[in-house]
């Protein structure tokens, strides 16, 4: 069924990065981060998302367990505005007027562009790979809780790049192939309304605006 519904809203979470700094821990040194979104439904199951959020980006060798990282002794800090076209997938049948059908898990991607403020190179294009999970609370206001990765095409979020064609210090500075990530973890609230006259559903039998 063709929903043609659009709802806006608030992001509120936090960000966090991995790269040559932070290799492996989730959510190390997360910091607050907060926009807001606009999503457009096109059917239970497909939908297009654009969203602006704020936040910062920050790690330090020195909360590491290496020793080549406290040599190193590196840090750095980056607020970054993030700006996220992606599309939604569904893995139930969403239809936020019906109580049987008014939740579902899903996935996302797209495309990012990411302001980072404060590195040498702060324009890029980075690829969302989100999941989530979302809820009605009613007919019109729904919420959910999603984590979505932004994997970037630059090692210059960190700043960790120097040396690394001397192979004596590839412990010390960033790898080039070697590309940093960040994430968005956090919730969302959105008010939803319609684009097309109120009906009932012909497939579900269920009032919907």
């Amino acid at each position: 069924m063709s929903q043609n519904t659009s709802e806006i809203g608030l992001l509120l979470g936090g960000t966090y990065y991995q790269g040559d700094i932070n290799t492996s821990k989730l959510f190390q040194s997360p910091f607050f981060a907060g926009g807001v979104l606009y999503r457009h439904n096109f059917s239970t199951r497909y939908s297009l998302r654009g969203s602006i959020f704020i936040g910062k980006l920050i790690s330090n060798d020195a909360n590491s367990k290496y020793t080549y990282q406290l040599i190193r002794n590196h840090a750095f800090s980056s607020t970054i505005v993030d700006y996220t076209l992606q599309c939604e997938f569904n893995f139930l049948e969403y239809l936020p007027n019906n109580p049987d059908f008014n939740y579902s898990p899903y996935i996302s991607t797209g495309v990012t562009f990411v302001i980072a403020g404060g590195t040498p190179r702060p324009y890029q294009i980075a690829i969302p790979l989100g999941i989530g999970f979302k809820y009605s609370l009613s007919p019109r206001l729904s919420t959910g809780i999603e984590w979505t990765y932004r994997k970037t095409f630059t090692d210059f979020i960190d700043s960790t790049i120097g040396l690394e064609d001397d192979e004596s210090f590839y412990k010390q500075t960033g790898y080039s192939h070697n590309n940093d990530w960040y994430a968005f973890a956090g919730i969302f609230l959105t008010y939803r309304f319609s684009l097309t006259k109120e009906g009932v559903c012909p497939a579900y039998g269920n009032y919907y605006k």
